[in-house]
C-alpha cells in the first residue's frame, strides 16, 4: 500500500513540475497593440463633459440607432475601417458600407491612439483597454468626450 501511495505522490509531484515548466499556450494579448487589433469594436457607451474638473455625461441616448451598430476595426496593418454595420443611417442605394478608413498607430507607450484620415487625424488617451473593452478619450475646443467599445 505504502508503493501505491508513494508511486502515486512521485507521479503527481513530476506533472506538476512538468506541466508548471511548459510554456503558456495561452494566445491571450499582453500589448495594447496586440488587444486593440484583436477584433471589431462597438461603441456602447458615449460621454461628454465642459470642463476637466466637471463631472462625465452620459449620451448614450443621443446616439442614432444606425450608428449604435457601426463597427470600428483596426487591423494589424496599421489600416482601420468604421463599417456602417446592419442598420444604416443612409438609405439610399449607393451609400457606402465603409464609412471612414485610414491609418492608426499606438504612441507614448502605447497609452495614446492616433487616427489618421480624410477627415484629418485625431489623438485619443486610452483609459481602458483589454481583451473586451476600449476606453477612450479626447477633446475639442469646447468639449471633452469619452467613448466605450465594446467586442
Amino acid at each position: 500500500m505504502k508503493k501505491v501511495i508513494l508511486l502515486f505522490l512521485g507521479v503527481s509531484i513530476t506533472s506538476a513540475i512538468i506541466f508548471s515548466c511548459t510554456k503558456n499556450s495561452d494566445n491571450t494579448p499582453t500589448t495594447n497593440y496586440s488587444y486593440i487589433s484583436q477584433g471589431p469594436w462597438v461603441m456602447s457607451h458615449f460621454w461628454s463633459k465642459t470642463s476637466v474638473d466637471s463631472p462625465w455625461v452620459l449620451l448614450d441616448t443621443t446616439i442614432s440607432v444606425c450608428k449604435k451598430d457601426n463597427v470600428t476595426t483596426f487591423n494589424n496593418n496599421s489600416r482601420f475601417t468604421v463599417d456602417e454595420g446592419k442598420i444604416k443611417c443612409d438609405t439610399t442605394k449607393y451609400a457606402p458600407q465603409i464609412l471612414l478608413s485610414g491609418t492608426w498607430s499606438l504612441q507614448n507607450n502605447q497609452s495614446t491612439l492616433v487616427t489618421g484620415s480624410a477627415l484629418g487625424s485625431q489623438t485619443y488617451t486610452i483609459e481602458i483597454l483589454n481583451s473586451s473593452q476600449l476606453q477612450i478619450s479626447y477633446q475639442d475646443a469646447t468639449r471633452f468626450y469619452r467613448e466605450l467599445y465594446t467586442h
